[in-house]
């Protein structure tokens, strides 16, 4: 568990009325700049029902936070809930038409009871909404941890850990990891070609966790779950009967057609299928663990990292197995 996950979710559930307020303000201010625009009560009609909107979706939230949702708090909702929407329609529908309505609740992440959503439903119905809905406490968790790191440690106070083992081996992935162009990796891989210096870097990457213990849970495992599908990689290459090595890189090309006998093209031609189907999987496997390692480390070092951005992969429905493996037809 990261310190910016633990303190938000702390912050979240110490605060009450005006505090939870400022707390869901300052996140939908950092997360929608420019777009958020909060209400200050003023005159006789206050806030017209609207605590905070977004202009241009239609989208209005009015916020109750009490110290405990009881049957009574429970039912003061409910009552504001039916109060704050027709302020809206009256006071700002003509200004901002009125399309979607969050009742920012702090549960503390207690859930709601079912007269909540029915309501709700009820005020979409009424008015013609096209969506009405709840936002509890753990909706503004996650959309607070959706901030840069920058922005959560100016907004919590939260200073990470150093981290220096943990950063020594970052740098060195990062230098040998195919993050700066992961589509190309990906798309020469589906085309049954690597680098040659590619595979060299990633072969690198094998072994460099050795004994060390680190601070960050899971931090090695993640690294060291690379490794197999690394060395698979390596193996499906270079134990390929028909690879063949280009300029910069291996490559595996139908060169039988040419050299091998017409009868033997039909099996050679599933055995090429199949060889194509394995390497898919390889590269697959690999991106799924490289994402795995990525969101770790986002989540305890650096929210920015590679701009929220993962390796491609081909088939959603990872992590998969090889398929009935090509024996070494070198011998």
């Amino acid at each position: 568990m990261s310190d910016f996950w633990a303190r938000m979710r702390l912050e979240i559930l110490r605060s009450n009325g005006v505090e939870y307020q400022r707390l869901f303000e300052t996140v939908m201010e950092l997360s929608y700049p420019e777009k958020f625009r909060k209400v200050k009560p003023w005159g006789r009609k206050g806030d017209g029902g609207n605590d905070g909107y977004i202009p241009e979706r239609g989208e209005y939230y009015q916020v109750y936070a009490p110290e405990e949702l009881n049957r009574e708090t429970i039912k003061f909702a409910i009552k504001k809930m039916k109060a704050d929407v027709e302020k809206i329609k009256e006071s700002w529908n003509e200004s901002c038409e009125f399309k979607v309505f969050y009742a920012v609740i702090n549960d503390k992440e207690q859930g709601f009871p079912k007269e909540i959503y029915t309501t709700l439903a009820k005020i979409k119905e009424d008015y013609k909404l096209e969506h009405a809905d709840v936002f509890s406490s753990s909706s503004l968790h996650r959309l607070a941890m959706k901030l840069p790191a920058s922005k959560l440690k100016t907004f919590l106070n939260v200073e990470t850990p150093s981290y220096k083992k943990e950063m020594v081996i970052h740098n060195y992935l990062v230098r040998h990891l195919p993050l700066d162009q992961p589509g190309l990796f990906v798309t020469n891989l589906s085309a049954n070609y690597i680098e040659a210096d590619t595979l060299r870097d990633l072969r690198k990457i094998v072994g460099i966790c050795n004994q060390q213990t680190y601070d960050i849970p899971g931090f090695k495992e993640a690294i060291e779950a690379m490794y197999p599908w690394i060395l698979a990689l390596e193996k499906h290459f270079m134990e390929f009967r028909y690879m063949e090595m280009g300029r910069r890189g291996y490559m595996v090309l139908k060169s039988w057609k040419k050299n091998e006998p017409y009868e033997m093209h039909e099996n050679l031609q599933k055995e090429h299928d199949l060889w194509g189907e394995n390497c898919s999987i390889i590269c697959n496997n690999l991106c799924y663990t490289i994402n795995q390692y990525i969101q770790l480390y986002r989540e305890y070092i650096n929210l920015e990292f590679l701009d929220g951005n993962f390796m491609l992969l081909e088939d959603e429905t990872l992590p998969g197995e090889l398929l009935n493996l090509l024996p070494n037809t070198n011998d």
